[in-house]
C-alpha cells in the first residue's frame, strides 16, 4: 500500500511512501503542503501531505509516483501498457448525435 491517510490536529492529511530525496525537496519548496515523516527521528517513512492545500491533480501524481516506487516492475509495465493502449484508441466522447 503506497500510503495511509488520517486526521491530526483537526486537519486531513495523507502519508505516502515517497522517496526521501523527493520528500525533502517537496518539504523545502512547499512546506505548507509537504512535511517529511520520520519514525523515532531516525527512520524515514515518507511524506505527509496536507489534503486541504494540495491540488487534486498534484495528489494524483504523488499517489502514482508512490505506487510506482513500491510496486513490482511487472505491475508497472502492465499498467503502462494498458494506459498506452487506451491513449491510442479513438474516443467518441464529446460527439453528439
Amino acid at each position: 500500500m503506497p500510503g495511509a491517510s488520517g486526521h491530526g490536529r483537526g486537519d486531513a492529511y495523507a502519508i505516502v511512501c515517497a522517496g526521501q530525496q523527493q520528500a525533502t525537496t517537496a518539504a523545502s519548496t512547499e512546506p505548507d503542503i509537504y512535511q517529511e515523516v520520520w519514525r523515532n527521528g531516525r527512520i524515514f517513512v515518507g511524506s505527509r501531505i496536507d489534503l486541504a492545500t494540495v491540488t487534486q491533480e498534484r495528489m494524483r501524481e504523488v499517489i502514482e509516483r508512490a505506487w510506482r516506487n513500491r510496486a513490482a516492475q511487472r505491475l508497472v509495465a502492465g499498467y503502462d501498457s494498458r494506459a498506452a493502449s487506451r491513449r491510442s484508441k479513438p474516443s467518441c466522447r464529446g460527439l453528439t448525435e
